[in-house]
C-alpha cells in the first residue's frame, strides 16, 4: 500500500493535460484525488486517478461515472469544451 501511495504521489509537480498537480487531498479504495490548476483557465479543479485495478472493474467503473455526473456541474462541461 505504501508504495501505491508512494507512485501516485509521483504526479505532484506534473502536468495532466492542461492540469498542473498540485497536491493530493484525499485518498480511498478507488484511487486518489489531487488538487490542480487548470493553466488555461487559471482555476482550481479536481482530479481524481483511479487506481489500475478500478479501471478493469465494471464496478468501479460504474461508481466513478455516477460520481463524475454528481460532482461536476453543467457548466464545467462549458468551460471544458470551450477551453479545448
Amino acid at each position: 500500500m505504501a508504495q501505491q501511495a508512494l507512485r501516485q504521489d509521483s504526479f505532484i509537480g506534473h502536468t495532466l493535460g492542461h492540469y498542473r498537480i498540485v497536491e493530493k487531498i484525499g485518498e480511498g479504495g478507488m484511487g486518489a484525488v489531487y488538487r490542480a490548476q487548470d493553466v488555461h483557465l487559471g482555476c482550481d479543479v479536481a482530479i481524481k486517478v483511479l487506481l489500475p485495478g478500478s479501471v478493469n472493474d465494471e464496478n468501479s467503473r460504474r461508481r466513478f461515472r455516477k460520481e463524475a455526473r454528481i460532482l461536476v456541474p453543467p457548466q464545467m462541461e462549458m468551460e471544458r469544451a470551450f477551453s479545448g
